[in-house]
């Protein structure tokens, strides 16, 4: 045995320290205690690095994974403790999400160290812990590098026979890699020290972290970014195109790139040696090459680099390659074929370069780099300073059938780890219709039918409920559901990645999980978050509804892809989704927004007292005609509804309401806004090509609204007169016109015969 000394705390006092923060409400107090330890641990052991592995186990690279979850652990936990596989304790503990039938366990479920707990504790003959912190350590360390299951009972045995249940407890924890204290890793290295969490940032080593801030009054510089450690990326903030320059901070000018489809990457380069890191800070280099001689990708651009560029650290995007048909694909489906788009570079000669403003650093990357079509390239960009720039860029993204745009302040420093709005991403969905694809967690299966009838074929979603209190268990929403957007092969992946499913109950739902028990929406299976996986879905609109616990869904919701990137808990959360709903041009609105609306919004008297302000966000071209002075010359489309989506050559989107209005319809910006409402559309943009894609509205041209004015009638749609024609009314068309547009029961006029003519020939 091993008892306590100068080197190495008590575990005992540890675990003491661990129950203290997580009984404590509010992050200030849970603080004030690890501080007190902190201050304790510096002042009589020094480097605190094997105390911030425990803290923080989800952050330590020095052991990644111990091959141990919770179901391994049970298993492994009854036979050590020598339990008959179908006793109760072992039941309890293979089954630790469900209720035991032992009334002791009633209240403790869905939480497998304390189940664990409950049943080492009546065996354990350990009564004071005697192993220090160090000793946990070293045994964690072995178990990180063992992958026979003989060696982890050997080493979970150890845990059992020299230290307490409680102590037990929290070393499950820690292999989980999930401790429960209700303190996020920002506030945790915060307490250490106040430039730990910056630190981290920018080279992902608790070890680092504690060795460089030993002194809590040393302070933290950009010299501290190193080559080969590995920094957090920065990230882009979500705006509507027209938020774009107010976001910029006035700035006369920024960069606009392609969003790129692939994974986010981190090139270090030194000497001949090359490093990748992930957005995660997971290491690729295995998979790219390390040298000339090795990998997918570093002996094809090893000579790509100017010879006084000693030492670099690049960021960008690892995207796949299709070297044949020469385009992007769909990152992962050729991973041999790689290629690095590099956009930015934060360390260059062994000096950081981060407080260099972005004009400054891209300025570099042409004069250290020389591009290799398919393996290494520079991202280009495109100068802007308006709304109408971002638009016009957005729709060339859109045509492209690229993800989106990226715009950037070039006067802005590198913020590692950091989402602000100096770097701003836009999507296509964000002017048609979400303003965004949204990562939802899968929480639920239905059964297919016909050939999808052996296997789960529709899925339900949730979002994360952040009202939970710190150091809670994590609850989930239901959301939404979907069945389409996925190929076959995709739908057999949904079944092998998710786990355990379990009988859905609706009367017995878990703790984790809210989801109306009278709901029309039921799933047959759910699966506990920690066995699914994010997925990312796209949808037209967030609608209100009763069968969802969220009390939104999506509609039209479809798969788009699995985020392999993202962990169970990182999922969209319900005040994000409020957010969204929210802020998405009036589009997410409980009602739709009308053109009343827009009118009367500055008009209403002022009533005393404060009183908000509601902005409408609507691009400039999609606001509608001020129709207050318009008159009305004739009746001829009365009782009508248009929503002029834009004009054509000839007559812009503004000429056209009022020509409507004159003639007395009433126009709307949103199609959907009321009964039996007529799109009237003359270009293919971002807009349109949204509606288009949904397929559930006639498209017509301005030229209808000119013949009808013109007839003083309301002259009967035809072929001609279609921007883009629902199958509905196709099937009109071929029951009432033959192949050149000719009506079989109208009759034919001169010009009509004229225009048919000229279809023949």
């Amino acid at each position: 045995m091993t008892s306590a000394s100068r080197d190495s705390p008590l575990f005992s006092d540890f675990c003491r320290l661990l129950e203290s923060i997580s009984a404590r409400k509010g992050t200030d107090l849970k603080k004030q205690r690890l501080e007190k330890y902190v201050q304790e641990w510096r002042a009589r052991y020094g480097d605190f690095f094997d105390a911030m592995r425990l803290l923080l186990p989800h952050l330590d690279k020095e052991r990644t994974t111990y091959g141990m979850k919770e179901q391994v652990l049970a298993k492994t936990y009854v036979d050590v403790l020598g339990l008959g596989k179908d006793s109760e304790d072992a039941n309890y503990l293979i089954h630790w999400r469900m209720p035991g039938k032992n009334k002791q366990y009633q209240k403790i479920v869905g939480d497998f160290a304390s189940v664990a707990y409950e049943v080492i504790a009546s065996r354990s003959t350990v009564i004071r812990g005697t192993m220090t912190v160090h000793d946990v350590n070293q045994q964690l360390d072995i178990l990180s590098i063992t992958s026979g299951r003989q060696q982890q009972r050997d080493i979970i045995r150890h845990f059992f026979v020299n230290y307490t249940a409680d102590e037990q407890k929290w070393i499950i924890r820690v292999i989980l890699k999930e401790l429960k204290v209700g303190m996020s890793e920002n506030s945790v290295l915060n307490v250490f020290h106040s430039d730990a969490f910056n630190l981290f940032n920018v080279c992902s080593s608790l070890h680092k972290v504690c060795v460089d801030l030993k002194d809590p009054f040393i302070r933290l510089s950009t010299n501290d970014i190193a080559i080969f450690y590995p920094i957090k990326p920065q990230l882009a903030h979500k705006e509507l195109p027209q938020d774009v320059p107010k976001a910029m901070g006035g700035a006369d000018k920024f960069y606009i790139q392609q969003k790129l489809d692939g994974e986010r990457l981190q090139l270090h380069v030194k000497d001949g040696v090359f490093r990748y890191w992930s957005r995660k800070t997971t290491d690729y280099t295995h998979l790219y090459g390390a040298n000339e001689n090795e990998g997918t990708l570093t002996p094809y651009i090893y000579n790509c680099f100017h010879h006084k560029a000693r030492s670099l650290i690049l960021d960008g995007e690892m995207v796949a390659w299709d070297p044949i048909g020469e385009q992007y694909l769909p990152f992962g489906t050729l991973k041999s074929a790689a290629l690095v788009i590099v956009f930015d570079i934060v360390y260059c000669n062994g000096t950081p370069i981060i407080e260099q403003p972005l004009s400054e650093r891209v300025a570099i990357l042409p004069k250290i780099i020389t591009e290799k079509k398919g393996h290494l390239e520079i991202l280009p960009h495109t100068e802007g300073s308006s709304v109408q720039d971002v638009v016009d860029e957005l729709d060339k993204a859109v045509a492209a059938r690229q993800e989106g745009i990226v715009i950037k302040n070039p006067s802005c420093t590198y913020a590692p780890g950091q989402r602000n709005k100096d770097w701003i991403k836009v999507k296509p969905d964000y002017v048609d219709s979400l303003g965004d694809d949204v990562d939802v967690l899968i929480i639920g299966g239905i059964y297919g039918t016909g050939r999808r009838g052996d296997r789960l074929s529709h899925f339900m979603c949730a979002i994360k409920d952040n009202n939970v209190p710190l150091g809670s268990e994590p609850r989930y929403l239901s959301f939404c559901k979907f069945g389409t957007g996925y190929s076959m092969a995709q739908l057999a992946e949904f079944n092998q990645i998710l786990k355990d499913p379990e009988p859905y109950n609706a009367q017995k739902q878990p703790s984790w999980l809210v989801h109306p028990p009278r709901s029309t929406e039921k799933p047959d299976v759910i699966f506990r978050p920690e066995n699914s996986m994010v997925v990312q879905v796209k949808a037209s609109e967030i609608t209100p509804t009763v069968q969802y616990s969220a009390a939104y869904t999506l509609r039209f919701p479809r798969f788009v892809k699995i985020r392999h990137d993202k962990g169970w808990e990182d999922c969209m959360t319900v005040a994000e989704m409020m957010e969204l709903r929210r802020s998405a041009a009036g589009r997410l609105a409980s009602r739709k927004l009308t053109e009343t609306d827009l009118l009367s919004a500055g008009k209403k008297k002022k009533t005393a007292g404060p009183r908000k302000t509601i902005t409408y966000s609507f691009l400039p071209n999609q606001l509608g005609a001020d129709s207050s002075k318009v008159q009305k010359v004739s009746g001829l489309f009365d009782d009508m509804n248009f929503a002029v989506i834009d004009g054509d050559d000839m007559h812009s989107k503004t000429d056209l309401e009022v020509m409507i209005k004159s003639h007395g319809g009433n126009y709307y910006q949103d199609e959907s806004a009321a009964e039996n409402v007529r799109v009237i559309a003359g270009q293919t943009k971002v807009r349109v090509r949204g509606l288009i894609n949904r397929g559930t509205l006639d498209i017509i041209k301005p030229q209808w609204i000119l013949d009808c004015v013109k007839a003083q009638d309301v002259v009967p749609l035809q072929p001609k007169y279609m921007l883009f024609t629902t199958a509905k009314t196709k099937e009109i068309f071929c029951k009432t016109l033959d192949q050149w547009g000719d009506s079989y029961t109208e009759e034919l006029t001169d010009a009509g015969f004229r225009e048919v003519r000229g279809s023949r020939t």
